[in-house]
């Protein structure tokens, strides 16, 4: 039980309390996605002054220097993304994140020469991830039947959180433990609505019952994406599990 926590601990520094990497990972999407759509502004634009016969211009020459910027900038993010992305475990990437690796990671396989210490080192990366997957997808299949009993909760039936953790104690077996909290917890904050740094007393509330009852944090957390998909706003269900 006590090593059980501990890894649901780590799982929790990542969240909340923040790995530098991930955090770092984060802004570099953002930083991305609004570069992309920058630059897909300025192509535009000049695009618009060549039909314009305007290429001579200071304004086509200023737009041209603020593409190549734009490039520049999106390609040193991409890169330092990648170099970031890479550094993370197996054990540590999200479903997204093993998926994309794999594709990746076959896409450089096959251009590989079969035999070759690089083609060997590509196919055990391979395999490892497949089996990864494998293990959290077998994980998240186990725990469907207990959430579907969940679902079927009513909006309307208001009862109190040790009433509901009542009603699943007799499935609780099927709970498995959930390896990726990242995730879990990346899904509740979709749910809500919020990002994750901004349901962080769910986060802990989740750590503390998952210290001082019979479930994990995990499955907690679970509980707690299940009734925000039922319309329990954040406020509802930190006041049902402190019923």
């Amino acid at each position: 039980m006590a090593k059980r926590i501990t890894d649901e601990d780590l799982r929790l520094n990542l969240i909340v309390n923040g790995d530098g990497g991930k955090k770092e990972m984060l802004e570099l999407e953002r930083q991305m996605k609004d570069l992309q759509s920058s630059t897909k502004k300025t192509r535009t634009e000049l695009k618009n002054l060549e039909k314009a016969g305007k290429t001579g211009t200071q304004e086509y020459q200023n737009l041209t220097k603020t593409l190549k910027d734009q490039e520049k900038t999106l390609t040193e993010c991409r890169d330092k993304y990648n170099k970031l992305q890479s550094a993370i475990s197996l054990e540590n990437k999200t479903l997204a994140e093993l998926r994309n690796h794999l594709k990746l990671t076959q896409a450089a396989l096959s251009k590989a020469v079969p035999g070759t210490e690089n083609w060997k080192k590509l196919n055990a990366e391979v395999q490892k991830t497949k089996a990864r997957l494998k293990e959290l997808t077998s994980q998240a299949g186990q725990t469907k039947g207990a959430l579907e009993k969940l679902s079927s909760i009513k909006a309307g039936a208001l009862a109190a959180f040790a009433a509901i953790a009542g009603a699943i104690r007799g499935v609780a077996k099927a709970f498995q433990k959930i390896v990726d909290f990242e995730q879990a917890n990346a899904n509740l904050s979709t749910i809500i609505g919020k990002n994750v740094k901004d349901i962080e007393a769910l986060t802990y509330s989740a750590m503390e019952l998952g210290r001082t009852t019979e479930y994990t944090a995990s499955q907690v957390t679970l509980l707690q994406t299940e009734l925000a998909k039922l319309g329990f706003k954040e406020n509802s269900i930190m006041d049902m599990q402190e019923s």
